[in-house]
């Protein structure tokens, strides 16, 4: 099966400088068809950036997201 969302290198930050705060580094996920997944994780481990990168909703530094085979285009600059 093929995945239906896909990361590959993904990384997130917010901040400048020494006030940066990187949420995650060379990140990978694979969801196949059919598959039920479930973020867990303390209050600000980033789940909810996640799926708020996933959706193009917030930029990414590095890495692509593909949703069912289509990149998402996000990659903008951090304002």
């Amino acid at each position: 099966m093929a995945a239906v969302i896909e990361t590959k290198n993904l990384a997130v930050a917010f901040g400048e400088g020494d006030a940066r705060n990187v949420v995650f580094h060379r990140l990978n996920v694979s969801v196949e068809e059919g598959e039920f997944v479930t973020l867990v994780g303390v209050s600000g481990a980033g789940k909810s950036t996640l799926l708020r990168v996933i959706a193009d909703l917030i930029p990414s530094l590095e890495g692509s997201i593909e949703v069912n085979a289509v990149r998402v285009p996000s990659r903008r600059p951090i304002a």
